[in-house]
């Protein structure tokens, strides 16, 4: 009888590290930051800085690029998952854990050069206006007041910035690194487009779903607060946003 209580002593552990999960990290499409030149590879300037961050704690450092909602539901399904770049926002914080903070994010509202300039109250009644579901900025454009028929949800930002340059949709929301980035990748010219009114600034996190075990949460969460104090961070940063052509 001893023995067989020894036995299952020892076979504790190993059940409960075989029923753990193992971690995912997950993105979308989202140049410079997650991803640059190939939309399936994650070696954009957030992704350089969690993949050193995941090795240097013996953790898996394979990045999975999904469409974004894609990405979300990952997270809301399963423990042990992990999803950058979020901004945080009031009807996320409940839903996820904030890892360690990643940088910051100013969403404009983009046009076609020529358009005369307007401010949020009139672009919201005669315009429409493209974002990318479930991207932070879908949000703050409904919390804005735009009547939803004027609003058009892509699945990604490639997609949205062709709409604007045919003259299909007035505007897009996004920030001014990610567009010039993609100005480039889409071989349009980089002044085609017009920066208009800020629609929004945000925090950018990495983030945890429920569930995740608190162990790792801890030592990735002292990992990155390492790299942003000592400036390791913004330098992996700098020096992929300098190689895809990008002043920071």
């Amino acid at each position: 009888m001893r023995a067989n209580f020894m036995l299952f002593g020892l076979l504790l552990p190993l059940a409960a590290a075989a029923a753990a999960s193992p971690l995912l990290t997950v993105t979308e499409n989202w140049p410079p930051y997650s991803t640059l030149r190939d939309a399936q590879i994650a070696n954009g300037a957030y992704a350089r800085v969690i993949r050193t961050a995941l090795l240097r704690n013996h953790l898996p450092s394979e990045i999975h690029v999904y469409p974004w909602s894609r990405s979300l539901a990952q997270t809301a399904l399963r423990p042990d998952t992990l999803v950058f770049a979020l901004a945080r926002t009031p009807s996320r914080e409940s839903r996820f854990i904030w890892v360690a903070q990643l940088g910051q994010d100013s969403v404009y509202l983009w046009h076609k050069t020529g358009r005369s300039q307007q401010t949020i109250d009139q672009i919201r009644d005669c315009c429409s206006i493209c974002t990318v579901q479930q991207d932070a900025s879908e949000e703050s454009i409904r919390e804005t007041g735009f009547k939803t028929s004027r609003l058009i949800i892509a699945s990604s930002y490639a997609d949205c910035l062709r709409l604007v340059h045919n003259g299909s949709i007035d505007y897009l929301a996004q920030s001014s690194p990610s567009l010039q980035f993609l100005l480039q990748q889409q071989g349009m010219a980089t002044d085609s487009l017009q920066r208009g009114p800020l629609l929004k600034r945000y925090t950018l996190y990495l983030a945890a779903s429920r569930g995740t075990r608190p162990k790792l949460i801890h030592s990735l969460r002292q990992t990155l607060l390492q790299m942003n104090a000592n400036g390791e961070s913004n330098k992996i940063i700098t020096s992929t946003l300098q190689q895809a052509g990008i002043n920071p």
